[in-house]
């Protein structure tokens, strides 16, 4: 994998364009819905018909927390390629 620094400006900033897009989905389409998913079935609704059973609970709490894994990841790539664009940026405006 190339590290932001061995790359130019211009394509630091189209990596965090296309990645900053990649995590507003995932958020939007993962993320977001497992997490409202868990939150229906964890409601006590005092029918015990509408009991879920504990491996449901846990499959779905094991897939939300791959899902935090991978938006973790995708979040500390973000920040570092933000933090090579400040550099970058800082260099040209002080004339280094």
């Amino acid at each position: 994998m190339r590290t932001p620094e061995s790359l130019t400006l211009r394509d630091q900033l189209t990596d965090v364009d296309r990645l900053s897009r990649e995590l507003a989905d995932h958020l939007d389409n993962a993320i977001v819905p497992q997490t409202h998913e868990l939150r229906r079935m964890t409601r006590q609704t005092g029918d015990p018909s509408d009991d879920v059973p504990d491996i449901t609970l846990r499959n779905q709490v094991a897939t939300l927390l791959k899902g935090d894994d991978y938006t973790r990841k995708m979040t500390d790539r973000l920040r570092c390629y933000l933090d090579s664009i400040g550099k970058e940026v800082r260099k040209i405006v002080s004339g280094v």
